[in-house]
């Protein structure tokens, strides 16, 4: 929930939604964007990822014009993959739930990739923030990644923590 951890909630967590999460929506949910290179490859069941991305994230308790952030991030990691063989790769585009590109470091439990040919999927947790994407790229012939499990590590390479004029 956004209203968790902000002052303004204080012990009702329904606050943001009219005490009526399920009908009511927050139109200012916190939210991220990520875009940029990611590849995937694949042996005897062993899997890596590696990617280099652009992030985008706004905290919702800021007016639109500020609260916002931006990193360049490397990412890599690896785990079990239901495949013999596979190498994919190409453009990434994603989203999040984070409302500062500062919470997108660290490790995370990665799940899916179901790569089939030039497209494939996955999502991505710490416990609190969590996401998905899509990439859209060339495969190696007759790659195909029935699945991907394990973990991967995000740092910051530019950017970062920023706040452009919105005290906590």
């Amino acid at each position: 929930m956004d209203s968790v951890g902000k002052p303004s909630a204080g012990t009702n967590l329904y606050a943001y939604a009219n005490d009526n999460p399920i009908i009511e929506v927050d139109p200012s949910g916190l939210w991220g964007v990520t875009a940029g290179f990611q590849g995937t490859a694949a042996l005897l069941g062993w899997a890596g990822v590696g990617g280099l991305y652009g992030n985008i994230s706004h905290d919702s308790g800021c007016p639109w014009y500020s609260g916002w952030s931006s990193s360049v991030t490397l990412v890599a990691g690896g785990g079990a993959a239901g495949s013999v063989y596979a190498l994919t790769g190409g453009l990434y585009a994603g989203v999040n739930n984070s409302s500062n590109v500062s919470q997108l470091n660290g490790p995370f439990v990665e799940a899916g990739r179901m790569g089939l040919g030039a497209v494939s999927v996955g999502g991505f947790s710490d416990g609190s923030v969590s996401g998905g994407g899509i990439t859209v790229g060339p495969s190696l012939p007759g790659s195909f990644i029935a699945g991907f499990a394990g973990t991967t590590n995000t740092w910051t390479l530019a950017g970062g923590n920023v706040d452009a004029g919105h005290a906590k």
